[in-house]
């Protein structure tokens, strides 16, 4: 009964391992630079969409649910008709 006592090893508290505090793993704080870089970015995103609106789209005819089933008539300033 002693022996397999030994085998296992001593408890935990006993070991040699120090035991190191979660604020010192660098591999955390990476992470949480990452996700915050993450969060910063999406947010810039967002602001910037809100500030710069996109010019609406020339009519094309039918629509549907907003989105144009055609494409919409060549102007003629458009590179294609130049020679």
């Amino acid at each position: 009964m002693n022996s397999t006592a030994h085998q296992m090893g001593p408890p935990p508290a006993q070991r040699d391992e120090p035991v190191i505090p979660w604020y010192r793993l660098p591999i955390l704080w990476l992470g949480a630079l990452i996700f915050g870089a993450s969060v910063t970015g999406c947010a810039l995103l967002i602001l910037l969409g809100s500030r710069h609106a996109d010019e609406p789209l020339p009519e094309a005819g039918i629509t549907l649910l907003k989105m144009p089933l055609g494409s919409p008539a060549p102007s003629r300033d458009s590179p294609r008709d130049a020679p």
